[in-house]
């Protein structure tokens, strides 16, 4: 893969930091790149690891996932795109957290609070499965 780090933001609150490859789990980017291909080509709705699911769809250029878990009921906690690299800049991750913000200002449980520490890495895990298959030409 030739980029080894992804600029990654958090819309809500501007947050920005650079995340290398070598952060996440080769295996879990293994077992979510046959998901996301799968939620790319289908548009709807397909599990993850963990009670989670992934919504998919190719836009301008890029990727945009919606992102639930069966734990806070049909609403999406998230919501990103993810632009490859361009020129000499980094892979872009963008993360809107509108919908897990309003569950978790409902006071809706520990649950949530403990789903709000998971995404952060599945997020991730998620970009960069897409960004691997998109410079294999896979996707």
């Amino acid at each position: 893969m030739g980029q080894r780090e992804l600029r990654h933001i958090t819309v809500e609150s501007g947050r920005k930091l650079i995340s290398g490859r070598n952060q996440m789990d080769d295996w879990a980017i293994e077992q979510l790149t046959p998901v996301v291909k799968q939620a790319i080509k289908s548009g709807r709705r397909i599990p993850v690891l963990g009670g989670y699911w992934i919504q998919c769809q190719l836009k301008d250029g890029g990727l945009a996932v919606d992102l639930g878990h069966a734990a806070a009921g049909e609403g999406l906690l998230i919501s990103m795109t993810v632009q490859p690299a361009r020129a000499d800049e980094l892979p872009v991750l963008r993360v809107r957290t509108v919908g897990l913000q309003a569950q978790l200002a409902t006071g809706a449980g520990s649950e949530l609070y403990r789903l709000a520490g998971e995404l952060i890495d599945l997020e991730r895990c998620i970009a960069w499965a897409w960004l691997a298959e998109y410079e294999r030409g896979g996707i």
